[in-house]
């Protein structure tokens, strides 16, 4: 039989053996430690006597190791007793539960006797808002019902026929019989031409025929057909288009003139007005500007010409290439203006070209600086090119104060590199003198280092020496700038360029587009 200990942490009772009597042991339900008792029967046999001739007394003492594992009870009666205490727990709650709900019957019974609670409901309903007799009924959901499609046939209308009848207005002329120099065919279509003798008509398309008093179209060379009418009836000139006129006969007589011819002299007037536009404005902000001859029934492109003319408050300028005053298409012409010398200025190069169906003229501004440095002249790239002739300025003045600290610099570099050529690689190796490796890849690191090095300091000097021998271009280049943004500034400032689009006709220049 062991010793029985109860655990005077939790109660488990153990069992130990007789040999650990005394010792610390560990509890196996709760881990905490206990010592195991020593019996009395033990205690007193293994206490020594008391020597004869002392009067110490010295007593037994277990010694203090570590504590033994006590074996505890199977785990079958465990799980028992813990079923048992669940089961234990569970009953108490069901027993809590069913004396509140028996306790609160109870109460109820009692106030429902009492006649409590009929007063908490009178004063329930009394506080209610009383529904209104016509109460609004609830928001029903409305359904939209779409009405079956039906496709519906629409009469193919045929293009209407609208007759152009002469209108009231009458241009009365002089005493001098001067006619004008254009004749409107969409507003004015009556004349008035006292003592006239005969008209005819010439027209940049050789497709366009006046026979009698018809001008007819030929659009097939053997056929032709009426497009408009055109006579003098009692001192009156009076033109007439006819119906479904084809656009290239309407073109034709737009750009055709019209001889009267009298006693006095022969007579021209144009069949168009001219569009009336402002002056071209340069705009620096992009590098290319487009102007178009936006007319209405434009002749052919190879006979328009262009003149363009600069306002008294422009700069002076001299142009090279073709004429300003009568470019045609894929000329090009380049004015330069006010400049001190030929090699830096301002430039706008006019190119007339067609584009699709249209004719027009392209503005390229152009600048050059005095290091023959030719970009577009846009304030973008202006203020681009100027910051970096102003850091070449800064450099070159930097350059200037630190040439001596550059040629030192270079000095103590040459002075590293004779250095580490010069360093050994070789040393003892035990009693013999051998070359070390690792002195051997020392060296050749420091001279790479110092050659790197080296490089880089001449490479200083020689672009400070540059620097210094181009300061002298550098500031005139500065300046070149300076005169060109006051030479940019003035030609804002101008009223622009007077432009002129037009054509020939048998001698007589017929105006299209007309600036201002």
């Amino acid at each position: 039989m062991g010793i029985r200990i109860d655990c005077p942490h939790c109660g488990k009772p153990s069992m130990a053996p007789h040999e650990q009597a005394g010792k610390r042991a560990r509890c196996s339900a709760c881990e905490g430690i206990m010592r195991i008792p020593v019996p009395e029967a033990t205690l007193s046999s293994a206490r020594p006597s008391p020597p004869a001739n002392s009067d110490a007394f010295t007593p037994y003492s277990v010694p203090n190791k570590a504590p033994i594992i006590v074996t505890a009870p199977s785990v079958t009666s465990r799980q028992r007793r813990r079923r048992r205490s669940a089961l234990e727990s569970a009953l108490g709650a069901v027993v809590m539960l069913s004396v509140s709900i028996g306790g609160m019957a109870a109460g109820y019974v009692v106030l429902d006797k009492l006649g409590v609670l009929d007063r908490f409901k009178d004063k329930a309903v009394a506080s209610q808002p009383v529904e209104q007799a016509h109460a609004a009924p609830r928001r029903q959901k409305r359904v939209l019902i779409l009405p079956p499609t039906t496709i519906v046939e629409v009469p193919e209308q045929q293009p209407e026929t609208i007759e152009v009848v002469p209108t009231s207005q009458t241009i009365v002329l002089p005493k001098t019989l001067n006619l004008p120099n254009n004749l409107d065919l969409d507003v004015v279509t009556l004349l008035e031409i006292p003592t006239a003798t005969g008209f005819s008509i010439t027209s940049v398309d050789d497709r366009l025929v006046l026979k009698g008093k018809t001008l007819r179209w030929h659009a097939v060379p053997e056929t032709s057909e009426p497009i408009a009418g055109l006579t003098i009836r009692d001192g009156k000139l009076i033109f007439r288009w006819l119906t479904d006129a084809p656009d290239g006969g309407i073109a034709a007589v737009h750009n055709s003139i019209l001889r009267i011819e009298r006693p006095a002299g022969t007579e021209t007037l144009a069949m168009r007005m001219p569009v009336f536009v402002d002056p071209i404005k340069l705009d620096f902000k992009k590098p290319v500007l487009r102007v178009t001859c936006g007319c209405d029934h434009p002749p052919p492109f190879d006979s328009i010409r262009l003149t363009i003319l600069a306002g008294h408050d422009f700069p002076a300028f001299k142009t090279t290439g073709d004429n300003l005053s009568s470019m045609k298409v894929r000329s090009e012409t380049i004015a330069m203006f006010n400049m001190p010398s030929s090699a830096e200025g301002v430039g706008i190069k006019f190119t007339m070209r067609k584009r699709g169906r249209t004719v027009g003229i392209d503005l390229h501004t152009r600048y050059r600086l005095p290091s023959n440095y030719e970009g577009s002249l846009t304030f973008s790239n202006g203020s681009k090119k100027r910051k970096e002739i102003e850091n070449l300025m800064n450099l070159a003045n930097n350059a200037s104060l630190a040439m001596s600290n550059l040629q030192r610099d270079v000095l103590r570099r040459e002075s590293e590199l004779r250095r580490c050529q010069s360093m050994s690689t070789r040393r003892y190796i035990g009693r013999i003198i051998a070359t070390d490796p690792s002195l051997v890849a020392e060296k050749n690191n420091c001279i790479r280092n110092a050659e790197r090095a080296l490089r880089n300091a001449s490479a200083d000097v020689l672009q400070a020496s540059k620097l210094i021998v181009d300061l002298p271009a550098i500031k005139t280049e500065l300046q070149a700038t300076e005169h060109i943004s006051s030479l940019v500034e003035s030609i804002i400032a101008a009223h622009g360029f007077t432009h002129r689009f037009y054509f020939v006709v048998d001698g007589v220049e017929v105006d299209l587009v007309v600036s201002k």
